[in-house]
């Protein structure tokens, strides 16, 4: 299974580009997503290869998923919404 929210994340990446740009344009918004996305998860490695971090989140990651639960909840309210009156 992949990563729901990199997922999405890459999902909407991606269906926002306008694939009629020349290739080098092209090339480098990629190239730029790659280098965005590279240092935002050696980030987060980093980030949580630190002790206390990892014990910070460990203790409270239950309140962590419920509350990225009730937005992801929302997105799907908003988007169901908009969905059923034809935005």
């Amino acid at each position: 299974m992949s990563n729901v929210k990199a997922l999405f994340y890459f999902g909407s990446i991606f269906s926002s580009l306008n694939f009629s740009y020349n290739l080098f344009h092209l090339s480098l918004l990629v190239a730029l997503l790659v280098t965005e996305s590279f240092c935002y998860f050696l980030g987060v490695a980093l980030l949580f290869s630190n002790p206390k971090i990892k014990n910070l989140y460990t203790k409270h990651c239950k309140k962590i998923d419920f509350v990225c639960a009730l937005i992801f909840i929302g997105f799907v309210l908003y988007i169901s919404i908009n969905l059923i009156r034809g935005v």
